[in-house]
């Protein structure tokens, strides 16, 4: 900021003086959005997806598209191993949470949290309840897919796959 054109009243001057003391003692905004047991499971969850890209060979892209993609790599990985959902959602918050320039950028991550939404909707009830359902031999099946293009976006499908 510039030099104000008139100086500030001693009393004034004092109180902005106490007050920078408290926020200072207080931290940052950033760091006050979100309660301390929040930030703590995000990073416990960051840290599950850094070494799941370590443990399976993956870099860290430099671009949000290839990120995108790589989140969507680690949903595949989530749906297969029967994890649960809010293992995506706490990871893809708090790469959001800890990194801000990712808001909105994960369009991939966010399709495939909301498929791993509906495919447990759908898992929950028996699909071999009825003779017809066993008979047709309906599996669930989700795919992730970047899709290039313009949009570079990741896009996430559900759908009925009958053999």
């Amino acid at each position: 900021m510039g030099k104000r054109a008139r100086p500030r009243p001693a009393r004034a001057a004092a109180f902005r003086g106490r007050q920078k003391i408290v926020r200072k003692r207080v931290g940052s905004l950033h760091g006050r959005v979100l309660k301390p047991g929040t930030v703590k499971r995000y990073t416990v969850y960051d840290e599950d997806f850094f070494r799941w890209c370590r443990r399976t060979g993956r870099t860290i892209p430099k671009s949000t598209i290839a990120f995108d993609a790589l989140l969507c790599a680690y949903a595949e990985e989530i749906w297969l191993e029967g994890d649960s959902k809010c293992v995506l959602a706490n990871t893809s918050s708090g790469l959001v949470y800890f990194t801000v320039s990712l808001k909105g950028k994960l369009p991939g991550a966010l399709a495939a949290l909301q498929s791993l939404v509906e495919a447990r909707a759908w898992s929950s009830r028996s699909f071999f309840d009825s003779p017809y359902d066993a008979s047709r031999g309906g599996i669930l099946r989700a795919s992730w897919a970047p899709t290039g293009g313009d949009h570079d976006s990741c896009g996430a499908s559900l759908y009925f796959a009958y053999g």
